[in-house]
């Protein structure tokens, strides 16, 4: 919680021990330039997903918050971790997914996502599975 209070900022009252005012995270202080993320394959899921959902959507939302904030910002990233093989995994999981589903609705079950983000991202790729 403390990375992605960092990253992504939070309201008055996210957690115990948060600002009465809240905080901007570095993405809103990255706004119009530039930020750089370290290791970023050792981040958490949770934490890859809520960065994920920010280059694609270009908006993040502070921790605790309801609303979406837009950013535009160059995001520079490196990791030790051997990407080429990690895609590699990767793809034959999501093929495996695919194999193992017939329709958007049962691949969103499978993913734990909603129908429509499965329908957006299929499209997205040019992708369908009906």
């Amino acid at each position: 919680m403390l990375l992605e209070a960092e990253l992504f900022g939070y309201e008055k009252g996210a957690f115990t021990g948060a600002s009465d005012s809240g905080k901007a995270g570095l993405f809103e202080l990255a706004n119009q330039g530039t930020i750089f993320l370290d290791e970023i394959g050792d981040l958490p899921f949770s934490v890859q997903a809520k960065l994920l959902k920010c280059l694609d959507d270009g908006e993040i939302r502070r921790l605790g918050g309801t609303e979406a904030i837009k950013v535009n910002c160059i995001v520079i990233a490196a990791t030790n971790h051997n990407l080429e093989e990690l895609l590699e995994f990767e793809r034959k999981k999501l093929k495996q997914a695919l194999s193992k589903v017939d329709s958007t609705r049962d691949l969103a079950d499978y993913l734990g996502i909603s129908q429509s983000t499965v329908v957006r991202k299929l499209k997205k790729h040019g992708l369908s599975l009906e």
